[in-house]
């Protein structure tokens, strides 16, 4: 069965590069810097998991988003769908809305590496300028697989906002 993610409708592909327009979306975010985004997966998995202020259960989604600076990731976060007001966490968790973006897009497979995220952050740095478009925020790492599925066949993503002019 496979998970639902945000919506978006792609724009442009190229290789490994898609360029996509994101509709408004919500998540649950965990604000914490750690190197690999598991403590902001527990937090945020917890307010999935009901503890949220009405007792409410959500369905997992996908990806897992961690917003990056350099190789670290400065906080976790699920994607909630379906709805257009959530209830309060009762953790160490918020409720954010995502408001509609253009986004350019590097599909990777692999376990993530500080050094394999290093050198796919070059690459959609040089995509973005290359294709004549200006970085507005990112790099986050979009994850889609439990940590249990073997590297080569985990799904990445790394996504940059761009101004959409």
């Amino acid at each position: 069965m496979a998970l639902q993610t945000f919506p978006y409708t792609i724009i442009a592909t190229d290789q490994s590069f898609e360029v996509r327009r994101m509709k408004d979306y919500f998540v649950v975010k965990a604000n914490v810097e750690e190197s690999r985004g598991y403590v902001g997966f527990d937090a945020c998995f917890c307010y999935i998991s009901g503890e949220n202020e009405a007792s409410q259960r959500f369905a997992m989604t996908t990806p897992v988003l961690n917003k990056m600076e350099g190789v670290k990731m400065k906080d976790t976060a699920f994607v909630l769908l379906n709805q257009d007001h959530f209830p309060q966490p009762q953790g160490n968790a918020t409720i954010e809305k995502v408001n509609s973006s253009l986004m350019v897009i590097l599909k990777f497979s692999g376990s993530v590496s500080d050094q394999l995220l290093s050198k796919k952050q070059a690459q959609l740095r040089a995509y973005i300028e290359s294709n004549g478009y200006t970085i507005k925020d990112g790099p986050w790492l979009a994850r889609y697989n439990p940590p249990f599925i073997p590297g080569f066949l985990k799904r990445n993503e790394l996504m940059m906002e761009v101004y959409d002019d």
